[in-house]
């Protein structure tokens, strides 16, 4: 049919950007996997203000089953102090919604109910400024937020019947969960300041080849 063919080539599309997406994950990863970890403290820092340190661990590919999350939200980045839980969702061409928000919340959630309460913080990377991530065009955290209480009560009723008994505290996290942006050219910026100019040493020398590849990376994507 006609209107087959019309979404023939969006679906196309969007499996486009979902490649072009996962790709950079993994590099993202692989780079944060091999950083200094002082880095991870530094980018948190930048993004939520200086009280925000710890000793970041990254979760790896198990968290799905760590979690008990059945495919219920999937992070881009889970990273976990003893206090503090951040995670990262980044989009490249692909905008980000309420829902998306509030399945982070529920990750939240999730990873309490199987270890202890922390600090909740999600962090957002994208290209350009903080509205031009949202379907909705959001002009700020506190409009976002407005939208997030409206939807909350839809989303609360869906929510899978093992997480059905703790709805009060995933209210309390949604409430409470800290919000943050930081863009590709930011983020390109941070890297290249944190690593030092080469000074002879085998460390330095692989620390600014490295950072040197995730900012060209950055580059050579129309990111940054």
């Amino acid at each position: 049919s006609y209107e087959g063919a019309k979404t023939k080539p969006r679906i196309a599309a969007q499996e486009h950007v979902k490649r072009i997406e996962v790709s950079l994950n993994h590099q993202l990863k692989q780079f944060f996997a091999i950083a200094p970890r002082s880095l991870r403290n530094r980018l948190f820092e930048k993004a939520f203000g200086p009280s925000i340190s710890g000793e970041f661990e990254m979760v790896g590919a198990d968290y799905d089953g760590r979690y008990d999350l059945r495919n219920a939200t999937q992070p881009d980045f889970l990273f976990l102090a003893h206090d503090k839980c951040v995670a990262i969702e980044m989009k490249i061409r692909a905008k980000s919604d309420i829902e998306q928000v509030l399945k982070y919340a529920l990750l939240a959630l999730a990873v309490e109910r199987k270890e202890h309460s922390r600090e909740n913080l999600l962090l957002f990377m994208g290209k350009g400024s903080f509205s031009s991530l949202w379907r909705e065009g959001f002009a700020s955290v506190e409009d976002m937020r407005k939208k997030l209480e409206s939807e909350k009560p839809k989303f609360m009723a869906g929510l899978p019947e093992r997480f059905q008994g703790h709805k009060d505290r995933f209210e309390e996290i949604v409430s409470k969960l800290s919000f943050a942006f930081v863009n590709y050219s930011e983020l390109a910026g941070m890297l290249d300041a944190d690593a030092p100019p080469f000074d002879g040493s085998k460390g330095s020398e692989v620390y600014r080849n490295l950072v040197d590849g995730m900012v060209g990376e950055l580059g050579r994507r129309g990111l940054t």
